[in-house]
């Protein structure tokens, strides 16, 4: 008898399909783990990509013993659980080494962080996929996402202080600091974090672009970033494993208690593009109060300022690849190409100004703040 492989075309599969899989693999648990089920609530979704990224859903794991995160792990193709074994073993090591509050790994019966698991759809069909468990932080999230079950889009975002942003920054220095000393293990595997060459989002959407009479000062920029960047990148020493998306999002406050979370996309990178990732939508103030609070822990190096803006131009023009800019009914350019390349536009001119702007109002904050994203 032939057996279907799910995960081939798990993402051409319908959503409902995909979620109920993946219910299905979360109820499989209970033996492998000592814990009784009270509750189980999605909290987030990725899928797999062709490149041999993973893909996940992420749910809220309620037990008698306490809260979790469970995630359901799963490939398009072969598998590699060492990637995923490998950002749990830092993440203990983390919380070993450092003061920070982790999300730790959870060992099943066996003493394994990664347990296999197959769900059988029907007789011949079969989806292969693998769980973590990792203890949940308490907190709220230090900037929340609009309609991701934090708030509603019209709620103003919580008044974080300058303490609680600077509290971010010595976060995320602690975690950069522990990765460049950190003796990792001889089968470790990240991937590095990928950001694609600004210039090579440009050229994809060069058709679209030419009607906008933007692409000449998109492609120079993404030219001038792409050279600035590698660069930096080539003579820097301050590199190694990085957090991956710290957007002030994937961090928790609790009693002042800074914490980071959500660590799947980390890997090899600049330090300083994932400081980039977290100032991106901020305004001057909570910037600055962002990288003093990283200095208290980490120094800086003289290039920063420059760097930072070119990766932060880096970002906006990565932009062109968001379905959510002209497709979701949040965002003020929807079905508005042009008025997305107008916004892009404005900041490429800026930044071929070479006038330092860090520290200027950002445009993106009058919809960022308001939606928090």
């Amino acid at each position: 008898m032939n057996t279907e492989d799910l995960n081939a075309g798990f993402n051409d599969l319908d959503w409902n399909r995909q979620y109920s899989l993946c219910i299905q693999a979360a109820g499989m648990l209970q033996p492998h783990y000592r814990l009784g089920l009270r509750g189980l609530y999605l909290i987030g979704d990725i899928m797999a990509g062709d490149q041999g990224e993973a893909g996940y859903m992420k749910f809220r794991y309620t037990t008698s013993e306490g809260e979790f995160i469970l995630g359901i792990h799963y490939w398009l193709a072969e598998p590699n659980v060492a990637q995923l074994e490998s950002y749990l073993l830092w993440l203990d090591a983390l919380a070993h080494d450092t003061d920070l509050r982790i999300q730790t790994s959870v060992a099943n019966r066996q003493g394994q962080i990664v347990t296999p698991l197959q769900v059988w759809d029907s007789r011949t069909a079969c989806f292969r996929c693998f769980s973590t468990l990792q203890r949940w932080l308490p907190g709220a999230p230090l900037w929340p996402h609009a309609g991701f079950g934090y708030r509603s889009p019209d709620a103003p975002l919580p008044q974080r202080s300058n303490a609680q942003l600077a509290a971010m920054g010595r976060t995320l220095a602690t975690i950069h600091r522990h990765s460049s000393t950190w003796p990792r293990p001889d089968d470790f595997k990240r991937p590095p974090v990928a950001r694609e060459q600004a210039s090579a989002v440009v050229e994809q959407y060069r058709d679209r672009l030419d009607a906008t009479a933007h692409l000449q000062c998109m492609l120079q920029t993404a030219q001038d970033v792409d050279a600035h960047i590698a660069d930096f990148s080539a003579g820097s020493p301050d590199k190694g494993l990085c957090h991956g998306d710290p957007n002030p999002a994937n961090f928790v406050i609790d009693s002042d208690v800074v914490s980071p979370i959500d660590f799947d996309a980390c890997g090899e990178g600049l330090y300083l593009a994932d400081i980039a990732v977290s100032l991106q939508a901020m305004d001057p103030q909570r910037r600055r109060s962002v990288l003093e609070g990283y200095a208290e822990v980490s120094a800086l190096p003289p290039e920063t300022e420059p760097v930072l803006e070119a990766l932060i131009m880096q970002w906006t023009l990565s932009q062109l690849q968001s379905p959510w800019w002209t497709s979701s009914p949040l965002s003020p350019f929807r079905d508005d190409w042009a008025g997305l390349g107008d916004f892009i536009a404005a900041q490429c001119q800026r930044f071929a100004t070479g006038r330092p702007w860090l520290y200027e109002p950002s445009p993106l904050v009058w919809f960022k703040d308001r939606l928090g994203l």
